[in-house]
């Protein structure tokens, strides 16, 4: 992640001049060599704070959805960590014909929309919670590209059957308090999660302390001429077809010890495209394709490699290695493992109840609430430590 740094005054005063001359013409733009760290430069200006990487990844996964095969996302946090202002603040630099908000879903609310009216776009949900009903069909949407769902429906004329189809492309980016979700919704799509450390909590206090001492709201019309050039930007980029001359040669070196490798390998692909869909004025175009760079490569590996860190297969290493170093031979309860693991009872219970379904541990017999290592976990451990060091 970036390194941290603080604000003076002064400092968010010029980097938002700064922000507004350079963003006057959308033709700067279009000769950046690396728009995300442009993008992550305007996005500080404009209020969000030390969240570069993840700005850059939700940005990525947005823009996605203007192609073939969008990337789903979802971003994690504690209450009160940011997860949906880093979000928001993403989707102010938008146009609003790119992205849909929602704050929650029936099951079957997908199935109802017009046919194309989620078709490329990113659609961001405030809180999993209130979309966990449309589990189904979110994934049907993200493997097929499309719902189709009959019913039937009364008719002048009787009962009738009728279908309903809803097209994609659709990203999904979410945000959630759950450490561990469905595991058939895992696979489908990249994690990352908001910065909670003190550091970070005491320099978002200061920025909001500059807002308040200059009568600025964040996210008002006061930085929209810092919005307004992206949102041009982003409108006039062309889909069209691109190809990766490397991909095999990074395919060579892909993780081939975790099953969802075959899901998460084409992720990395498509962000790489979408760094090529970016950069498409400074791109090669041979044959009606845009040709992918190394410059794609570079900037897009280091946040796919962070965003892998982040699954919750590592969750459950972070477990298995708290309960390796606590070495309590009766057994452990999960309470014994929260400063080892440095999180809350909640998120460490949620993650112990994965790796019990997984078979990694298991309540001792005659003891409630107290668990020990399983015999597979002894022997995979060592491949988990190496997932680990990989990322």
């Amino acid at each position: 992640m970036a390194e941290l740094r603080d604000f003076s005054l002064d400092e968010l005063k010029q980097a938002v001049t700064a922000a507004e001359e350079q963003g006057q013409e959308v033709s700067s733009l279009t000769t950046e060599a690396n728009l995300l760290d442009k993008f992550s430069e305007g996005i500080e200006s404009a209020g969000l704070v030390q969240e570069a990487d993840n700005s850059k990844i939700i940005l990525l996964c947005a823009l996605s959805a203007r192609l073939d095969s969008p990337v789903s996302l979802t971003v994690q946090g504690n209450s009160s960590s940011g997860k949906n202002y880093i979000m928001e603040s993403v989707t102010r630099f938008l146009p609003k014909e790119f992205f849909i908000l929602k704050t929650g879903m029936s099951s079957k609310a997908l199935m109802h929309l017009g046919s194309d009216e989620v078709k490329h776009k990113a659609l961001f949900i405030a809180e999993y919670e209130g979309v966990k009903d449309a589990d189904f069909s979110i994934r049907t949407l993200q493997s097929e590209g499309r719902i189709e769902w009959t019913f039937v429906d009364t008719t002048k004329s009787g009962l009738k059957a009728v279908t309903k189809i809803t097209e994609g492309p659709v990203a999904f980016i979410q945000a959630t308090t759950r450490n561990i979700l469905h595991e058939e919704n895992e696979t489908r799509q990249l994690f990352i999660r908001a910065d909670e450390s003190p550091e970070q909590t005491k320099i978002i206090i200061r920025r909001q302390a500059i807002n308040y001492m200059n009568g600025v709201k964040p996210g008002s019309e006061y930085y929209e001429s810092v919005f307004k050039p992206w949102r041009v930007f982003f409108g006039n980029l062309k889909p069209m077809p691109i190809k990766i001359p490397f991909a095999q040669d990074i395919g060579a070196d892909f993780a081939i010890d975790r099953l969802r490798s075959r899901r998460d390998f084409p992720k990395l692909m498509e962000m790489i495209k979408v760094s090529a869909f970016l950069h498409q004025n400074l791109r090669e175009q041979k044959d009606g394709f845009l040709i992918v760079s190394n410059d794609d490569l570079n900037m897009v590996k280091p946040l796919f490699d962070y965003c892998m860190s982040q699954i919750p297969e590592q969750k459950i290493f972070i477990l298995i290695n708290a309960v390796k170093k606590i070495e309590l031979e009766d057994g452990y309860k999960v309470s014994d493992l929260l400063e080892e693991m440095k999180m809350g009872r909640t998120s460490a219970t949620e993650i112990n109840r994965r790796a019990e379904e997984k078979g990694y541990v298991s309540e001792v017999e005659g003891r409630r609430g107290y668990y020990k290592l399983m015999s597979i976990c002894r022997t995979t451990y060592k491949d988990l430590l190496i997932q680990s060091e990989q990322i």
